[in-house]
């Protein structure tokens, strides 16, 4: 959680890897001990979508 909320702050926090969705929006996924956090920034309203926690694959 302290990773996410430090996006509160930094919401352009680059992740370890790049995704693209069905809309071909890039998104950010962040690797935190043992979980993939994805994520992207909507920058013309300022706010942060968390899409998806789950086990990283190892």
């Amino acid at each position: 959680m302290d990773f996410i909320r430090s996006l509160r702050d930094h919401p352009d926090t680059s992740g370890d890897f790049t995704d693209r969705d069905n809309t071909q929006r890039t998104r950010q996924i962040k690797i935190i001990g043992d979980h993939a956090i994805t994520y992207w920034h909507d920058a013309p309203v300022n706010i942060v979508m968390v899409v998806d926690i789950r086990y990283a694959d190892r």
